[in-house]
């Protein structure tokens, strides 16, 4: 989910007539693009203005509290989403769902679960709703929580592929093995291409490598010469410490297609480090930084492989000009400093 528009990612749980409450359609959408164009005080300013004429808006006070939390106001967002929830009655589930998130942030654990629990009996027919709520208690580490609320998801929609995801995914943290590769193969066998993609992106971000490389897998059997799914699988594969695997698969990208990229070159430049071919490392790095001149973390890593073996001049060589392109990049000039200290140039190192 991008940021900017975190004060709508569960819109889905209001109904229409709810939404339109005491905030004009125009008022909100200007409210919405200046929170889109990242204007966030001038929205705040927007929103508390309404509030002193219109105190009870139930809408104004929603957005008002997502925007609190996307700025990690934490104490002012839960004070007014507090009163958004007393005003709905307990009703409103977008209301009860940013309360608990918040609550969450604070620590106040018991009373975000119970609050999940009252927004997945709200939206109990629901299915993107209950991914909503699932995906709020996984991300904040009750996945016991997390599995009634997408299996009942799943039930509501089973050839979601997103929900049967997160599904395997709460089931692997809550330990339950069993269910997770029950779940897995189904889907391996009948998803399309594209839903394999994202599921082994959504493994890969929770860390579960060996799960996203199955899905990597079987989305590259289905289209052996995409490069998405090669380079995602070689990724996987190198997570889980199988370097050499990963440098097969990666290989078998059309190199022709690659040569000039410098996150493959850089990613590969990683894999020869793991295989302690240095040489090749080394020149792989340089060839993506000839590529990618301003990326900080090829310079950072390139610089400091040099530093490691204690060839300095040819740290300096890759690090001084990296910092005249990314003067304000800390990491950099880090390493620009601790070069010039083990050359002795300290008066560089302290300027």
């Amino acid at each position: 989910m991008r940021p900017h528009v975190l004060a709508l990612a569960v819109l889905s749980l209001v109904s229409p007539g709810a939404r339109a409450q005491r905030l004009s359609k125009t008022d909100y959408q200007q409210i919405v693009a200046l929170i889109d164009r990242g204007n966030l005080a001038q929205a705040e300013l927007r929103l508390e203005e309404g509030l002193k004429n219109d105190p009870d808006s139930l809408n104004r006070l929603r957005l008002l509290g997502s925007l609190y939390r996307r700025q990690e106001k934490f104490l002012p967002a839960e004070t007014i989403l507090e009163k958004a929830v007393h005003l709905s009655h307990n009703k409103d589930a977008q209301a009860i769902h940013l309360l608990a998130a918040v609550k969450f942030e604070l620590g106040e654990r018991k009373e975000a679960l119970q609050l999940a629990a009252e927004v997945a009996a709200l939206v109990a027919k629901d299915s993107r709703a209950l991914y909503s709520v699932g995906r709020l208690l996984r991300e904040n580490a009750a996945p016991s929580e997390a599995v009634p609320v997408f299996e009942k998801a799943n039930r509501l929609a089973p050839s979601n592929s997103a929900i049967t995801a997160e599904l395997i995914l709460a089931y692997l943290d809550a330990k339950r093995i069993p269910q997770a590769d029950a779940l897995l193969k189904p889907l391996l066998k009948s998803a399309p291409f594209g839903d394999l993609m994202q599921a082994g992106a959504r493994f890969g971000e929770a860390g579960q490598f060996a799960v996203a490389r199955r899905a990597f897998e079987r989305a590259a059997g289905l289209q052996p010469s995409s490069h998405g799914a090669l380079f995602n699988l070689a990724f996987a594969l190198y997570r889980q410490g199988q370097a050499a695997a990963a440098l097969t698969a990666l290989e078998r990208i059309d190199a022709s297609a690659v040569s000039t990229q410098a996150d493959y070159l850089h990613f590969q430049a990683k894999i020869e480090l793991a295989l302690k071919n240095e040489p090749a490392a080394f020149a792989l790095f340089q060839k993506a930084l000839s590529h990618e001149p301003d990326n900080e973390s090829l310079c950072v890593e390139l610089g400091l492989l040099y530093f490691s073996h204690e060839t300095f001049p040819k740290a300096l060589e890759v690090l001084e000009p990296c910092a005249g392109r990314l003067a304000d990049s800390p990491s950099v000039l880090t390493a620009l400093a601790l070069t010039y200290l083990e050359l002795g140039r300290y008066q560089d190192a302290i300027s």
